[in-house]
């Protein structure tokens, strides 16, 4: 499923059939950040994969940095980011993004072990203001669900990272790595189905935080 106009802004009558083009026109279109608060939604059923090549579904790099207004992706529960066994969506450099509603499934980076070890549904690199609201994350491999994922979700030298209402399941490594940020909040969210492996990671685990400053679990 890939529809034609499934995907719209809130700031523009453009509609698309894919995150990364929107995000693309976004990032052209406020060179110097957000002059506004901007929304994607999805309005009918999406499903999105990797263009052939690429590592991620999505990337934002130096995107409203220090901005005031927030981009909120809402999936609606209609967006389905495919991540083909590779990554979804990457921040670097990035502040004020909310993504809401958003299912990922495919995380299974385990699968081709060709392709870096970190790859996640989210990673987030020095970023600022970030959350994942009512998403959920799948690390199985479609192919065969027996195989599960590395990481699920990956933040890292980030301030203000909120999970809320997300679930992350199937994963053999590290269902959430935090690294050196500022303050973390894992709110009424779970993780679930995962069991560590040996040999993948040194330290298999369902979270792992290292270097936070602030770490709130509700």
């Amino acid at each position: 499923i890939d529809l034609i106009n499934g995907v719209t802004r809130s700031d523009s009558s453009t509609t698309y059939n894919n995150i990364k083009t929107a995000l693309d026109d976004i990032v052209t279109e406020y060179p110097s950040g957000l002059t506004q608060n901007v929304e994607i939604t999805i309005v009918s059923e999406v499903l999105n994969t990797i263009v052939p090549g690429a590592d991620w579904v999505a990337e934002l790099f130096e995107f409203n940095r220090g901005g005031l207004f927030f981009l909120k992706i809402n999936g609606a529960d209609l967006l389905t980011l495919d991540c083909d066994t590779v990554g979804g969506l990457r921040f670097d450099f990035s502040d004020n993004i909310i993504m809401q509603k958003i299912k990922f499934v495919n995380v299974s980076s385990l699968q081709n072990h060709s392709v870096p070890e970190q790859m996640a549904a989210v990673f987030s690199n020095a970023c600022n203001n970030m959350m994942m609201d009512q998403c959920s994350v799948d690390g199985r491999y479609l192919d065969n669900l027996l195989i599960a994922g590395r990481y699920g979700v990956i933040v890292k030298e980030s301030n203000n990272f909120t999970i809320s209402r997300t679930s992350i399941e199937y994963f053999k490594a590290t269902g959430i790595d935090v690294e050196t940020t500022g303050a973390f909040f894992f709110i009424k969210s779970t993780i679930s189905n995962c069991t560590s492996v040996a040999g993948i990671i040194s330290q298999p685990s369902l979270m792992q935080i290292s270097n936070v400053d602030y770490f709130k679990v509700d």
